[in-house]
């Protein structure tokens, strides 16, 4: 395996008190040619102090400090830096398991045969051990292109470091800086239109951290980023599929409208039934719910 080496790329934002915990999972690989690129993207709190005690540790890790520019230009940086054959991504609020590297490797046989190596998920919150539930259930069936395309975001995505990375793919692709979410989503679809040869190791090797976050500040600005990643869309697929996907989008989101109108009738239906003055209050709430779809 010293063939190959891999560059980690570890942005971080004001994750000063996560970030420890990630550096730590990746000076546990029993994988041990690698760097570790650390990039500060202008935080405020103690990330860069923090940074540079893991710089003493080991000269293994490198640190990078900018003012902030998003997470897609801190990558950029971050690739730009590297200079390892594979680059394993990782945020700064996440973990690897310490065989995350070498069992994927143990994937290649030949450099030229897998150029990403996918390991499934496990989400958490505090501790690595108090494992939850995964939002989804990732195969070597998710593994196209096509899949990619109308899949994503319906069925499945898959977290940014579950792969493991030819550099090579790299060569033509920075991840777009005016989107600020689903930038992943485009370096997926970008890679998987090109004769690659992916592969799924079916154990749980990186550690997604879970956030409690405001829904209505979330939803929000998830709302605004996919219309974002829609329009930038175009420019990454063929004209065919960009109007295929479109079609495909608004069905869905038809068939979506379509069910939750029907489980609010029911629901309203019900509350009339049991109680006539309630449910009469609560069906005109529900009336100017219905207004919105």
């Amino acid at each position: 395996m010293k063939k190959f080496v891999v560059s980690i790329i570890v942005p971080c934002y004001n994750q000063g008190q996560y970030l420890s915990r990630a550096l730590e999972s990746v000076l546990n690989q029993s994988f041990k040619h690698w760097e570790c690129i650390i990039i500060n993207d202008g935080s405020s709190d103690d990330t860069e102090e923090i940074a540079k005690e893991w710089l003493e540790k080991d000269v293994r890790f490198k640190y990078i400090s900018q003012a902030n520019r998003g997470l897609s230009n801190a990558r950029n940086v971050g690739i730009n830096n590297s200079t390892g054959n594979y680059i394993q991504f990782l945020d700064a609020d996440d973990c690897l398991n310490p065989e995350k590297l070498r069992k994927s490797f143990l994937e290649i046989k030949d450099q030229l045969i897998h150029n990403i190596i996918i390991t499934d998920f496990k989400m958490f919150k505090e501790n690595t051990h108090d494992e939850l539930s995964s939002y989804c259930e990732l195969s070597q069936k998710n593994l196209s292109y096509n899949e990619i395309l109308y899949g994503w975001d319906f069925k499945f995505n898959i977290p940014i470091h579950c792969g493991l990375f030819s550099a090579s793919l790299f060569q033509n692709f920075r991840f777009p800086e005016i989107l600020k979410a689903k930038e992943d989503w485009i370096m997926w679809l970008t890679f998987f239109q090109k004769d690659i040869s992916p592969v799924f190791v079916d154990e749980i090797l990186v550690y997604y951290r879970l956030h409690d976050k405001s829904m209505t500040k979330d939803f929000e600005h998830m709302i605004d980023n996919t219309i974002k990643a829609l329009v930038y869309l175009e420019s990454v697929i063929s004209e065919k599929d960009y109007k295929s996907y479109l079609l495909y989008n608004i069905r869905r989101r038809m068939s979506d409208s379509e069910n939750l109108r029907s489980k609010i009738e029911r629901l309203r239906e019900r509350l009339i039934s049991s109680n006539n003055s309630i449910g009469y209050r609560i069906e005109k709430k529900m009336r100017n719910l219905f207004k919105r779809f």
